[in-house]
């Protein structure tokens, strides 16, 4: 199978590039492990622990992808303020979307709502759609590049971009070199209900342990509903995953010095290990790699 581009990776970025690039005059092949199916959105679900802030460029880009309306119909939470604080008391900073005559300053969105919709738009697309498709192999091939499949199919295409997430397959097979290093903090992600209203503002205290942030989602009328990124050392992390629901609500609402009041309820919890990594190279003959 040949085509002018292949984009391997149909997750956020990869999918909004070819999205990005479908009226160009190119012949464009995207490929991913997963389905590329989209569910059904059902408002009743709890939310994913996944979510990204994005900005209102990011909003824009994805309104001219025609992409937004698709993200708004399902779930998405505006913030119109951010509230930095030092936990020792030594520092505050405070940033409104009112001063500077903007309607807000993002939104909070579930990735799973961005990608759905994103999938979306894909299907009524003249984008070549590769599901479950798995790269075994890669190499060089005249003036392009040659890809085989886990089911025996090969792919050519002069320009490849790999956009397969931390792990990249296509990094990996075409050897390009990576620096790393552990920031020795997990995350601890989750969705919590809170006693208090977020008030549509992104929450974001400093610890002594790392960064613990409070950021507003779009839930049921009448609760109070939050996406929480907690960053502490990882014996701090074991800790706190092996507390039982009520204790964990607890050591929550103490790290955030009950600034939304007490944490009614928590959904499962997440644990992911930091880790900066970064290719010495993201671009080489034919190849680029995003995202």
């Amino acid at each position: 199978m040949q085509a002018d581009l292949i984009i391997v990776g149909a997750g956020m970025v990869g999918s909004a590039l070819a999205l990005a690039l479908q009226d160009q005059g190119l012949e464009i092949l995207l490929i991913d492990g997963g389905p590329l199916s989209v569910k059904p959105f059902d408002p009743e679900a709890a939310f994913e622990p996944r979510v990204s802030a994005l900005s209102v460029a990011s909003q824009r880009i994805l309104d001219r992808l025609g992409v937004w309306d698709g993200i708004a119909a399902r779930r998405a939470c505006p913030y119109g303020e951010m509230q930095v604080w030092d936990g020792s008391g030594t520092g505050r900073i405070h940033f409104s979307a009112a001063s500077v005559h903007a309607e807000s300053l993002g939104h909070i969105v579930e990735n799973r709502v961005v990608q759905d919709a994103l999938l979306e738009r894909l299907h009524d697309s003249s984008i070549g759609l590769l599901p479950g498709a798995r790269l075994e192999q890669l190499r060089r091939s005249g003036d392009g590049w040659l890809l085989s499949l886990n089911d025996g199919r090969e792919l050519r295409a002069p320009l490849l971009i790999a956009a397969d997430g931390a792990n990249s397959a296509v990094r990996r097979l075409a050897g390009c070199a990576t620096r790393e290093w552990d920031y020795l903090h997990h995350a601890i992600v989750t969705s919590v209900r809170c006693s208090k209203p977020h008030q549509a503002t992104a929450w974001q205290r400093f610890t002594d342990d790392g960064p613990l942030a409070f950021l507003p989602l779009a839930g049921p009328a009448g609760e109070h509903w939050c996406s929480i990124v907690w960053s502490v050392t990882p014996n701090e992390a074991e800790r706190l995953m092996a507390l039982d629901d009520a204790g964990f609500r607890r050591a929550l609402g103490f790290a955030f010095e009950h600034r939304l009041g007490d944490i009614l309820q928590a959904d499962p919890r997440l644990c992911i290990p930091l880790r900066q990594r970064h290719a010495k190279r993201y671009v080489e003959d034919g190849l680029v790699l995003i995202g």
